[in-house]
């Protein structure tokens, strides 16, 4: 029996594609991007997490602990840099308050294709659908090829959302059941590229021309995150790109910086490297005249161009 680790499922989303969506966020991601907005999604393991403000400082946690590094302060109680034993949960197991919280959750195909269907009838009255995020989706492609089969036998529109970079293979595999792929493109220079997501753009880049010979249909979305893929030369670059390979006749999708994501990194995950090492550069939001200059830059050259959650 197949399960995919999923660490949230948003129902009614509106920005992540046409009408009324449940979004799927799957767990595992093959970029690390430094300004990553969904840290919890990074690892494909469930995690634990403690939120100090719920504890209740009944010690139980610190009874059971296999290796007897918890701290009895409720305010430092869990660090970063605890290294647990595999697979060892005891201190969820005896938590009474939920302060420790796991994020993921294990789910049969049959399962979530339910859930997704209790909103059958707002998909067809909005024309809205279902999207499978992360993380990267593509990397638990076995689940996912029978997931979207199942969901096309109700005639569910669906959207992939995806970095591109795993094997064309996995994309080969769904692109009959994937209506729209929503694909990133973070930044054109192959060493800035490797700096920032710690992976090189090539797979990328071509799984993206693959999709165009395909045929399949596909929404370029540019995240904009400030002094890093928000600057005149890597726009410019990008632009350039799409021209060049006859992308242009897709739509492209610019996604302001959101600040908001810096409060996860400061959760504390309990034997988890992916939080609480925010890459903070003091970046700040765009505001709507940056936003616009940049947009202009993409009409210039003739490209279908809107910013998310703007317009």
């Amino acid at each position: 029996m197949l399960y995919a680790n999923v660490f949230d499922i948003k129902k009614f989303s509106i920005y992540d594609g046409p009408g009324i969506r449940t979004t799927i966020f799957f767990k595992g991601c093959s970029l690390n991007c430094k300004w990553c907005q969904n840290p919890e999604g990074h690892s494909a393991k469930i995690e634990l997490y403690y939120d100090k403000n719920k504890c209740i400082n009944c010690n139980s946690c610190l009874t059971v602990c296999s290796i007897g590094k918890i701290n009895k302060s409720i305010s430092s109680r869990f660090s970063n840099e605890i290294k647990c034993l595999n697979d060892c949960s005891k201190c969820y197991d005896v938590c009474p308050s939920g302060a420790i919280y796991e994020i993921g959750k294990c789910y049969e195909v049959d399962e979530l294709v339910r859930i997704t269907l209790e909103d059958l009838e707002f998909y067809k009255t909005s024309v809205g659908g279902v999207t499978l995020s992360g993380g990267e989706p593509l990397l638990q492609i076995d689940f996912i090829e029978k997931f979207l089969k199942k969901l096309k036998k109700y005639k569910v529109n669906t959207i992939i959302e995806t970095a591109g970079f795993v094997e064309w293979d996995n994309f080969y595999k769904i692109i009959n059941y994937t209506d729209i792929f929503y694909f990133d493109l973070k930044i054109l220079n192959k060493y800035e590229h490797i700096s920032y997501t710690g992976q090189s753009n090539e797979l990328i880049l071509n799984n993206l021309l693959k999709l165009s010979r395909e045929k399949s249909e596909v929404v370029i979305r540019i995240p904009l995150i400030p002094e890093i893929t928000d600057t005149d030369e890597n726009l410019i670059n990008i632009i350039d790109f799409i021209k060049n390979n006859k992308l242009g006749k897709y739509d492209i999708e610019l996604l302001p910086y959101n600040e908001l994501a810096k409060e996860k990194y400061k959760k504390v995950g309990i034997n988890c490297k992916s939080i609480n090492k925010y890459f903070d550069r003091k970046m700040k939001a765009q505001t709507r005249e940056i936003l616009l200059e940049r947009k202009k830059l993409f009409i210039k050259k003739g490209l279908k161009v809107r910013i998310l959650s703007l317009e």
